[in-house]
């Protein structure tokens, strides 16, 4: 006699998608894209930025999804001997009544004649992941706060 029970093997749960809206043909049709279009300045195209870019542009969508189009700058411009390339980014995003436009420049960052240690310009744009990433968040921030303005949720902020 055996004491072992047998373990019931179970077939795994079919995942469940929605599914996408079907034009009047029958055929699927996706969601739509955002027409991003991508320049390097003084450096090399590079198709792994772009993909990040591409990624980043998708998730504004979360936020307004009437974006006309989208069209980002990467630039280099200075390679310094001791540190290495730093990356400026400039985004503007066509919305349906006007434009927005995010600069993440790393020379605007200095201040004062004569340039300090403290006024060096900081790591974040000495990697054009991390510059993406801010220039993004501060489209998402911009972004934010005009679909608060055509939705006329709150009064003009003023101190």
């Amino acid at each position: 006699m055996n004491t072992r029970s047998k373990a019931v093997r179970r077939s795994p749960r079919p995942i469940v998608r929605a599914r996408a809206e079907s034009d009047s043909a029958g055929s699927v049709s996706p969601e739509p894209v955002i027409p991003t279009r991508t320049s390097f300045r003084h450096l090399p195209p590079s198709p792994e930025v772009v993909r990040r870019i591409e990624e980043e542009v998708a998730r504004l969508r979360r936020y307004f999804d009437s974006i006309t189009s989208c069209h980002v700058v990467v630039e280099a411009p200075h390679r310094h001997h001791r540190s290495g390339w730093r990356y400026a980014l400039h985004l503007e995003l066509g919305v349906p009544r006007g434009r927005l436009v995010v600069a993440l420049d790393p020379a605007a960052r200095t201040r004062g004649s004569r340039p300090g240690k403290s006024d060096e310009i900081d790591a974040v744009y000495k990697d054009v992941n991390v510059a993406i990433r801010d220039a993004f968040a501060a489209a998402r921030r911009q972004l934010k706060e005009y679909v608060r303005r055509l939705r006329g949720d709150g009064q003009d902020r003023t101190p």
